[in-house]
């Protein structure tokens, strides 16, 4: 189990402050239904795993929170100060630092969207309920913990962001995936878990013993399964569509990292993840 107590105690600060600081103004929300997401969640596993080079910088923290009703978000946003140079409708001043705050659970509708009085639109929470579902424990104080995505979990939220930002010109989703597939292939875990068990070498032979692709397929199964047939249909309708040959000119990272620069060779590892995914 990853130790995620072992990630930068700087970042791990940063979210302490901000979840106390809600916890204290609404007592009704309970910790435990609060989710990290976003750039946060990415450098705390990326600290966790033990890799310390450079990722993209961030200034805002992203917290989704699981719903019964709107009550409690309302209640919440109601006692905050909306960020109004932010174009979202869900960034607000929190202990003095900008969060997003994104309700989901029981008051999508329909499932994966929901539309946040401050907003005035609708937004996609797609797969959130179902990241929550497999999400990891992180115990921020004794008495205090929230959850923080699976690897898988937050590489399926990339992958929707990908979708839904990259024909706007956004495209800093796809670096992200680049880090996790990056993560999956350099992982202790993940190469035992290719050399010691049938279905690992199964996955090994049909990519011809190329690690970095076993490891993009290994992720590809690992999402598909955190996803469940429902969300994966899901997917797969969206799955693959024109910017494919986008993302994989946008799937880089810093020189630190050593990933491949060449473009046929990011497409295979793609392809694998793909494989896994059961897209094409």
């Amino acid at each position: 189990m990853l130790d995620l107590t072992a990630s930068d105690p700087g970042e791990l600060d940063l979210v302490r402050h901000v979840v106390r600081e809600i916890v204290q103004m609404v007592p009704s929300v309970a910790p435990e239904t609060i989710m990290l997401v976003g750039a946060t969640c990415r450098d705390i596993l990326h600290s966790a795993l033990g890799f310390d080079w450079p990722l993209r910088a961030t200034n805002d923290l992203d917290l989704a929170f699981a719903m019964a009703d709107w009550a409690d978000y309302s209640h919440l946003t109601s006692r905050l100060t909306p960020m109004r140079d932010a174009a979202n409708g869900v960034r607000y001043a929190v202990a003095g630092v900008p969060v997003d705050l994104m309700p989901f659970g029981r008051v999508e509708d329909p499932a994966g969207i929901v539309t946040p009085r401050g907003r005035g639109e609708a937004m996609s929470v797609w797969a959130f309920r179902e990241v929550y579902a497999g999400a990891m424990n992180l115990r921020l104080d004794p008495n205090t913990q929230i959850r923080v995505p699976s690897i898988p979990g937050y590489a399926a939220l990339k992958l929707c962001a990908w979708l839904d930002r990259a024909g706007g010109g956004q495209y800093k989703d796809a670096a992200d995936l680049a880090t996790v597939l990056y993560w999956f292939a350099n992982s202790d875990a993940l190469e035992e878990r290719l050399y010691s068990s049938d279905a690992g070498n199964a996955v090994l032979l049909e990519h011809e013993m190329d690690l970095s692709a076993s490891a993009a397929h290994l992720l590809g199964q690992d999402i598909r399964a955190l996803l469940g047939p429902e969300r994966h249909n899901e997917l797969r309708a969206r799955w693959p569509d024109a910017r494919r040959a986008l993302l994989i000119s946008e799937l880089t990272l810093p020189v630190e990292a050593q990933w491949p620069r060449d473009h046929r060779r990011r497409s295979e590892i793609v392809a694998a993840m793909e494989s896994g995914l059961e897209l094409v």
